[in-house]
């Protein structure tokens, strides 16, 4: 059979009192701590995968610019191809080629884009 000792003294209770909230303070924060830890360690992985699809997006964006840089050019050579045939305003039947791009004169004499060569 389990007996308690006998307490004799306030002091010895006082004592075994602070050493048993001792124990299950020691015992809660490392549990605490553990928890955090384990609470961390998600994180971390959360902020890796956000990284990762942030560094993929950058890279799409930066794709889609250099596609717009190109079209942005093209639109740029076209306007200037449209600008220098309407300069030449002729009524004759006249088909010019410009940086690849085919101009022929419309009724009005005024030239339009026929297309790409």
């Amino acid at each position: 059979m389990f007996s308690l000792p006998i307490i004799r003294s306030p002091k010895t209770l006082a004592i075994r009192i602070l050493v048993i909230v001792a124990l299950i303070l020691a015992g809660a924060s490392g549990g605490a701590a553990a928890y955090l830890f384990v609470k961390s360690s998600d994180l971390a992985e959360a902020n890796d995968a956000q990284a990762a699809l942030i560094e993929e997006q950058a890279k799409k964006i930066e794709g889609l610019s250099a596609k717009i840089s190109k079209y942005d050019k093209r639109i740029s050579e076209i306007s200037t191809i449209k600008e220098l045939a309407n300069n030449l305003n002729t009524d004759n039947n006249v088909y010019v080629t410009i940086k690849n791009y085919e101009i022929g004169n419309t009724t009005s004499g005024q030239f339009k884009l026929v297309g790409e060569r």
